[in-house]
């Protein structure tokens, strides 16, 4: 089934915007021949094509290309062609093809041998002349079909070829259309394919009646080789194009340049652009040359007569006013742009930190290229400390100094660029373990725009590197208590100390150690917390302190201390350091500090006295450190049976603030 084309006085309106010519407009200074360039170049296949050729909303002619079934053992029948419909006619002439034959769907002649008549379009040249020495007809004219026949009364069947423009390009179909009470001479220009189809190039008419019009191949487009604000002087003066000229350009008398909004472009018409007043327009008298440039002065209008402003989407078009008599045809329009005084800002910037070495090594930096990149001369990096990205301004980015931005050139829409070890933030610092943003310029080239433009901000990264590591870790026995107090430590803190959020102390038994690793540490909430600043560290016990199991520390235990630290922002992984010495504690032999602390503390014969001035604790302990009994012990002096087996023990009489140890030995009896 063929589809029709909808409409097609509408779709040749649009044409006439977009292609050399208009097509039904009053004729203006005696111009005589109307000339359609349909572009881009129509083809139709398995289609028709509808012709209005004086756009008086009546279609004069079709161009077929169609398929019919002639038997199903054979394969479709193939009709390409032009339909003149009304009044209007097309130049033929007959095809006469010799057949022999017998059988359906003619009669049989007695001598076996007949003839197939086709009506064919005339194929004509460029220089032909289209007048009434031609043959026109009102009937449909084959461009070229194919058709089969029965042979010999069989179901054999042979294929017959009529038509002369298969597989040709740029002839012209002669016609004649019927307007305005009269017939008018004119061309079809087409390219015919029995595998692609009919490609309509242009075509033309003559306005005075029973005038002769020579086909010809003319070609009059003009082509946009640049088009935008090439100046800073903020005034339509900006405004300069180029373009490549048309080819044949002895029929043009001038091109009449001139700047349409964008809204407007589909709008515009030969016969409005050619009325165009003249400070709407610039002219160009060809002179030969192969391409042709201008500028826009300050005071010239856009085509509704409006000022030329900065910020409003335009194109141009042009006109070609034409010599002999043709009416004036219309330029494609050329790409969008604008009026730019300042540089449109690099878009989409996002800072990543793609390795772990903390500095600007580790920083890529990636953003898009506007829209419309006229006028940028080169785009600046810059870095900036988190705090202060989002109050940066665009005076301030255009005071730092060439050694603190990384400058880009205009290259490719999408930029990514690494920094390197010796990169530095907008104020000269040098980029490491930090948290930073970034902003990108777009620089003005000073020649076609005048100002600058800084993008948004970009996300914050935070620059990292492996946790610092706590070295020289030391463990002593400071004291004779059999307990915390007696462990003191050092060690050294980690660099770069940024890295490390705390750091965390642990005391471990020799079972323990084969298996201490971070995971282990961060298992155990037996630690003693230290907040780095850039100081080594020492720390001593006291009797509450346990190992990282949770024991109480004690006498006869081997001990090793280890240091983990806990990552910051900018640490990767928490970090443990190598274990210390080992430590045993000794076993206690009491505190003597004077007379009256040995006077507080005594046993004989299963009696335990105490004598203190103030509330205290006292403590019973076995030689494995486990705790036996506990009670207050208030001011004066106390005595206290023990019921305990026979065995060695530890007492531990403390205040919080000193501590006194006594061994003791329970005997069998007292």
């Amino acid at each position: 089934m063929r589809q029709k084309k909808k409409d097609r006085s509408a779709q040749l309106l649009e044409y006439s915007a977009l292609s050399l010519a208009f097509i039904g407009l009053p004729a203006i200074a005696d111009a005589q021949v109307v000339y359609v360039d349909v572009d881009p170049d129509t083809t139709t296949y398995l289609d028709e094509y509808e012709l209005d050729m004086d756009n008086d909303g009546s279609v004069d002619f079709k161009l077929i290309f169609d398929t019919d079934i002639f038997a199903t053992f054979a394969p479709p029948e193939l009709k390409l062609r032009i339909n003149p419909l009304g009044s209007n006619s097309v130049a033929f002439l007959y095809q006469s093809i010799p057949v022999t034959y017998s059988g359906m769907p003619f009669s049989t002649y007695i001598d076996g041998a007949t003839a197939i008549f086709f009506t064919d379009v005339a194929l004509l040249n460029d220089g032909d002349v289209i007048d009434n020495a031609l043959n026109f007809q009102l009937e449909k004219a084959a461009l070229y079909s194919r058709r089969f026949f029965f042979i010999y009364s069989e179901s054999n069947y042979a294929a017959f070829g009529g038509g002369y423009w298969n597989e040709t390009t740029d002839h012209f179909a002669g016609f004649r259309l019927f307007t305005d009470g009269a017939y008018h001479y004119g061309w079809i220009r087409l390219n015919v394919s029995a595998d692609s189809g009919i490609t309509l190039l242009d075509y033309a008419y003559e306005l005075n009646p029973e005038t002769p019009l020579t086909a010809q191949v003319r070609d009059y487009k003009i082509s946009w080789v640049s088009v935008g604000d090439a100046g800073i002087t903020e005034t339509t003066a900006d405004l300069a194009f180029s373009f490549n000229a048309a080819v044949d350009q002895a029929d043009i008398a001038s091109y009449r340049i001139f700047c349409v909004p964008t809204a407007d472009v589909n709008d515009m018409t030969p016969d409005i652009a050619a009325s165009l007043s003249p400070d709407r327009y610039v002219e160009i008298i060809p002179d030969g040359s192969d391409v042709y440039s201008g500028n826009f002065s300050g005071i010239l209008l856009d085509s509704n007569g409006d000022p030329i402003v900065e910020g409003v989407n335009y194109k141009l078009m042009a006109v070609n006013i034409m010599a002999n008599n043709y009416l004036p045809l219309l330029s494609v329009p050329s790409a969008k742009f604008s009026l730019v005084n300042t540089v449109q800002m690099p878009l989409n910037v996002t800072l990543s930190d793609l390795n772990n070495t903390g500095t600007g090594e580790d920083v890529r930096v990636k953003f898009d290229a506007p829209s419309i990149t006229q006028g940028i001369s080169s785009y600046r990096i810059i870095i900036l400390p988190r705090d202060s990205a989002d109050a940066f301004t665009l005076d301030e980015a255009l005071l730092v100094t060439p050694e603190n931005f990384t400058e880009v050139a205009v290259g490719d829409a999408d930029y990514a660029v690494m920094l390197n070890s010796t990169s530095t933030d907008a104020y000269g610092n040098l980029i490491y373990l930090e948290k930073y943003k970034a902003v990108v310029l777009s620089m003005a080239d000073d020649v076609t725009v005048a100002h600058d433009a800084m993008s948004d901000v970009s996300g914050v990264v935070v620059l990292e590197t492996a946790t610092a590591v706590a070295s020289g870790v030391t463990l002593s026995d400071v004291n004779e208590t059999a307990s915390g107090f007696d462990l003191h430590v050092s060690f050294n803190y980690g660099t770069p100390e940024q890295t490390v959020a705390t750091y965390q102390l642990y005391f471990v038994d020799y079972a323990t150690a084969f298996d201490f690793d971070v995971a282990a540490a961060l298992a155990s909430p037996n630690f003693i917390s230290f907040t780095p600043d850039n100081v080594d560290f020492t720390f001593t016990g006291n009797d509450t302190l346990r190992d990282s199991d949770g024991d109480l520390i004690s006498w006869g235990v081997p001990y090793y201390a280890w240091v983990l630290s806990v990552s910051s922002d900018f640490g990767v992984s928490d970090t443990l350091s190598e274990p210390s010495n080992q430590v045993i504690l000794n076993f206690p032999v009491g505190i003597e500090t004077s007379d009256a602390a040995t006077d507080q503390l005594s046993y004989s014969n299963g009696q335990f006295r105490v004598s203190c001035s103030e509330e205290q604790t006292l403590s019973f302990y076995n030689l494995s450190g486990e705790l036996i009994s506990s009670q207050v012990i208030f001011p004066g002096i106390t005595n206290l049976p023990v019921d305990l087996p026979a065995a060695m023990y530890l007492a531990r009489l403390s205040n919080g603030k000193s501590l006194s140890v006594l061994p003791f030995v329970v005997t069998g009896t007292h």
